[in-house]
């Protein structure tokens, strides 16, 4: 195999180049183009002059920022190479795309791997989701290597483009498949390493993700590098974000920015992955050397524009070492891709290579590294690196110790809140035996009135049969009363909380029958109001506790103004999905002075010594955390207005 590389001048130049180097038509020949993306009108020129001369060969081309000519950097050149095979048979396929169909079509991959495929060479568009393209190649052949590039712009992210025979296409990719007897190799280098915190992925779509730490990746950038949105994807060219895959730090490339603030990445990330911000360890790219000990006749070169434009000097030593060997071809684009038997790897900022040979008598000499590009503007960035690590370390470990500090915290206030739920309920429980006793008065009465009857009648023997059935039947029902009283006592007592289904009509009569000797003792008048007859999946003792302390509120001040038939309304409605419950009063409102407190716990308005200010504050927290919904109070003309919204759906 035999390599010929030249920059375009004029067409003439390109026909005198083909003539004088004795370049020939043959299958056997691959035609490597790196262009930048200004010249696309007169690429198609070229394509049509080599298609003229060389219609057999394979021509694949990248829109490209920068490309390699005799191993030096070139900027504003058309670099075109011709690679001679003597053994290796060439097969070419292409395919278009669009930003909803990434996937690499399966029959076209069998139209170009044979059973002695060697390698891939691999161009896209940078559009593409570059690791599903990967996985799919994976998919026919996951011992066969692949080494390539996404194309580029002059890092404006907007355009890029691939070749294929005559074909520039903007969106897609083109395939050459290398079989036979021919000796490959491939391999890579990445030196990005993390410096920032772990943000956790917390909501994400295949390879667009929305937030990070429930954070915008835009605002994330923003706040890290002060970074204008326009130019988010130039800097996460230099600090992108890493992820751990299988124990590889894997560098993530964002392609596209969405009008929501999510972003396009060039592989999908799941929820729940880990990203860090990274930058390039010197130390690391420096004790790096490149595999090129082997007997390797040609070397293709994809890079990434950030080693170039952003570790430049790096970069220059990473070159000299490569002049050991002959550069083939050399471009630099948004990304590479590297896949052998082991890794399936869409690539960014690093250095990617695929090395041929057909001659294996072919020996080359390893060059050493030469590190005279370095100067003190790299110990300056190495510091820099090394104190954005050292300072993500100690913030790490300030932010495991402020959440540990935070959960005890949490355990705390658990413990605290659970004290006065427990307080509150004694407070309660006091009252409720107040109640008991007061329903049981009635059915003991009656029962002790019974019996006494019964006794009077069997003592001057005038007691039939019928007369003694009756009595006992009463008695039973008076018995069966007083049980069902303990029963609904006991239940909203119970200790356990399940959830169940329940109309707002059932836990407003429940509320009501405990509380019925409390309402009829000072004379209070319920207007009832009901428009919805939906269910709600929830707790119903803890509604019920909330209702019997707004209504026990309502008559404390009811009874403390002495209003003139006192009045309590209970309406409920529903609004959307949302069930409401009013409860309110006629006994004039809350004072302004106190308006805002009367939700804090332990505040009361009662001088009475067993208050203890906890109704309201339990009321709010059991509506609030444990059925999900709001407690709200306002005033109205009447008087106080508390309002219980609850979503039916998420209840």
């Amino acid at each position: 195999m035999k390599t010929f590389t030249t920059r375009f001048r004029s067409l003439d130049k390109i026909d005198l180049f083909i003539e004088e180097n004795s370049i020939k038509n043959s299958k056997n020949l691959l035609i490597q183009i790196s262009s930048p993306l200004k010249y696309k009108q007169t690429l198609k020129d070229i394509l049509k002059l080599l298609n003229s001369k060389l219609a057999d060969a394979k021509i694949i081309g990248i829109s490209s920022t920068k490309s390699l000519y005799e191993s030096k950097i070139t900027k504003d050149d058309i670099i075109i190479s011709f690679t001679k095979f003597d053994k290796a048979i060439l097969r070419l396929e292409h395919s278009f795309s669009t930003n909803e169909h990434f996937d690499y079509d399966k029959n076209l991959a069998k139209n170009i791997i044979l059973d002695d495929t060697k390698a891939l060479i691999l161009f896209s568009t940078f559009d593409l989701n570059g690791q599903r393209l990967l996985e799919n190649i994976n998919k026919i052949d996951d011992d066969i290597l692949v080494t390539g590039i996404a194309g580029s712009d002059e890092l404006e992210f907007k355009d890029s483009f691939v070749i294929s025979n005559t074909d520039v296409i903007e969106s897609g990719y083109v395939v050459v498949s290398i079989s036979g007897d021919i000796d490959v190799k491939n391999f890579y280098k990445i030196d990005w390493d993390a410096i920032s915190k772990e943000f956790v992925v917390t909501k994400s779509k295949a390879n667009r993700v929305f937030t990070l730490d429930d954070s915008l990746v835009v605002d994330i950038y923003k706040s890290y590098t002060g970074i204008d949105i326009k130019n988010l994807q130039r800097v996460s060219l230099q600090f992108p974000f890493i992820v751990q895959r299988d124990g590889f730090d894997l560098t993530m490339q964002i392609v596209d920015i969405n009008s929501d603030g999510s972003v396009i990445f060039n592989t999908d990330i799941k929820e729940g992955e880990k990203l860090r911000l990274s930058f390039c360890d010197i130390d690391k790219s420096l004790n790096y050397k490149l595999p090129l000990n082997n007997s390797y006749e040609d070397i293709f070169l994809y890079s990434s524009v950030a080693r170039e434009a952003f570790i430049p000097k790096l970069h220059s030593i990473e070159l000299d070492q490569l002049k050991s060997q002959n550069i083939g071809f050399g471009a630099y684009g948004y990304g590479e891709y590297f896949k052998n038997s082991d890794l399936t790897l869409s690539l960014n900022n690093s250095i990617c290579g695929l090395m041929l040979s057909e001659n294996k008598n072919s020996i080359k000499t390893d060059r050493k590294l030469n590190k005279k590009y370095l100067n003190s503007d790299y110990e300056t960035i190495k510091i820099l690196s090394n104190i954005a690590k050292s300072s993500s370390n100690e913030l790490e470990l300030l932010n495991k110790k402020l959440q540990t500090k935070i959960d005890n915290s949490i355990k705390d206030i658990r413990k605290k809140e659970s004290l006065m739920i427990h307080n509150s309920r004694l407070a309660q429980l006091g009252e409720m035996l107040a109640l008991i006793a007061h329903q049981w008065r009635q059915p003991l009465s009656a029962i002790s009135a019974t019996t006494t009857g019964m006794q009077i009648k069997l003592e001057i023997d005038s007691a039939d049969k019928k007369y003694l059935l009756n009595s006992l039947d009463h008695i039973e029902k008076y018995v069966l009363h007083l049980s069902d009283t303990i029963d609904d006592f006991t239940n909203f007592f119970k200790p356990n909380k399940k959830k169940e289904s329940i109309t707002v009509g059932e836990i407003i009569k429940k509320s009501l029958f405990i509380s019925s000797s409390l309402l009829s003792k000072n004379s209070i008048e319920i207007v009832q109001k009901y428009n919805s007859k939906d269910e709600l999946y929830t707790y119903p003792n803890e509604l019920v506790q909330v209702i019997l302390n707004l209504i026990k509120n309502s008559v404390n001040i009811l009874v403390k103004r002495d209003i003139k038939d006192p009045t309590i309304f209970i309406k409920e409605y529903k609004k959307e999905n949302l069930i409401v419950i009013e409860i309110s009063d006629n006994g004039g409102g809350i004072d302004s002075k106190i308006f805002d407190k009367i939700f804090e716990p332990y505040f009361s308005s009662n001088s009475a010594k067993d208050s203890l200010g906890l109704g309201l504050y339990m009321s709010k927290f059991i509506i609030e955390e444990s059925c999900k919904g709001s407690l709200d109070v306002s005033n109205s003309s009447n008087g106080a207005v508390f309002k219980i919204t609850l979503d039916s759906l998420n209840s």
